[in-house]
């Protein structure tokens, strides 16, 4: 082979990995504006109001409670003022401001079944608190029911103030 051959292989290896470098990038930045295009626009939660940068990103939430020092309080009764009774703080975040939105949030009695993926950290998935199936909750509601009722509390009370002193 000669010098010139050489130096033209050179180069295209350097085209190769300039030109693969430029394709990652643009997929990085390609696939950076398809999550904040889908989170401003397709989310479930795009319809609430909040700052836009707290939809897109958990860095507006993370600056309020790091590195402003935990005002992240006070922030979202300022974000109340402007935007309403409940605003978008997070990509997957909402605040509510009003006291009936608890009971909306909370209430007992619903038919909707519980996601199991968040109850999967609980390692006990049969365990009372991690039913999913509203039918088996009921069945051990029912059987746990008798302990907490206000008469088997009350004969208890001894217990629990002998053992909190």
């Amino acid at each position: 082979m000669d010098r010139r051959t050489d130096g033209i292989n050179a180069s295209l290896a350097d085209i190769s990995w300039i030109l693969s470098g430029k394709s990652l990038m643009t997929l990085a930045c390609s696939w950076l504006a398809i999550i904040v295009f889908y989170r401003l626009y397709l989310h479930p939660l795009s319809k609430f109001p909040g700052p836009k940068f707290a939809a897109v990103s958990s860095l507006y939430h993370f600056y309020y409670d790091v590195v402003a020092g935990g005002e992240m309080l006070s922030k979202l009764a300022e974000l109340h003022k402007v935007h309403g009774p409940v605003v978008r703080y997070g990509p997957n975040s909402l605040h509510f401001s009003e006291r009936s939105a608890y009971s909306d949030i909370y209430r007992t009695g619903t038919n909707l079944t519980k996601e199991p993926f968040f109850y999967k950290c609980f390692y006990f998935m049969e365990a009372s608190f991690g039913f999913t199936d509203p039918q088996k909750h009921r069945t051990r509601r029912e059987m746990m029911a008798p302990f907490f009722h206000r008469r088997a509390v009350l004969r208890l009370e001894s217990v629990v103030q002998a053992t909190a002193s």
